[in-house]
């Protein structure tokens, strides 16, 4: 579990932030792939943000 200070660090590194948040998301995806769940699509994420 991230603390305060690891956040706060992440957030002055916007391209480590974004691989963090890729790699947690994509674990969520690719979840929900697995239990049958089709594609997921939304005005807020582009197809090329992330991939499964």
């Amino acid at each position: 579990m991230p603390n305060a200070k690891s956040i706060a660090d992440l957030l002055k590194h916007e391209a480590q932030l974004r691989e963090k948040l890729q790699d947690a998301v994509g674990a969520l995806l690719l979840q929900a792939k697995i239990q049958g769940f089709s594609k997921w699509q939304s005005d807020y994420i582009s197809g090329n943000d992330l991939r499964l």
